[in-house]
């Protein structure tokens, strides 16, 4: 996965992607991202790391060495190939920097899309595109394939 800047193209580091069964997702700052119901949420971990350099740059905001980007995604109930719009259905939050309100550590997806290719029992592949957007403007966007595992 990568996040892409005006100029740049910076490869995440993966942690992991999995989705969970019987949850939707709530968009709000404010909430919870996962609530009971019925249908499937994607959730990607992703990182930057840049030990050369004393802070790293993400919309407005700066990290000192290490960003962590937690992307949410509501799946349908019944996950088959095919493209799935992901605006007002996929968020993304910045994990850690308690400093900071959470309204600027989240952000809503008002573009994008992702393509499964590949589904199997446990398990399904998706290449996704995503503009992400905070309260204040501020941008994220993400490219990339995803291996996704239920858990």
């Amino acid at each position: 996965m990568y996040q892409i800047g005006e100029e740049t193209r910076l490869r995440l580091d993966y942690i992991d992607s999995y989705w969970l069964e019987n949850f939707t997702l709530s968009l709000s700052s404010d909430t919870d991202p996962l609530m009971p119901g019925e249908g499937n949420v994607l959730i990607s971990n992703q990182r930057r790391i840049d030990p050369n350099r004393g802070e790293i740059q993400t919309g407005l905001i700066k990290a000192v060495g290490e960003i962590n980007y937690r992307i949410y995604v509501a799946l349908p109930q019944n996950i088959t190939t095919g493209s799935l719009d992901l605006q007002k259905k996929s968020i993304c939050r910045i994990i850690g920097m308690y400093e900071l309100d959470d309204r600027i550590k989240h952000y809503e997806c008002r573009e994008g899309h992702l393509k499964i290719d590949t589904v199997k029992s446990s398990r399904f592949h998706a290449e996704m595109y995503g503009r992400y957007f905070n309260y204040r403007n501020d941008s994220l966007v993400f490219e990339g394939d995803l291996n996704v595992k239920r858990r």
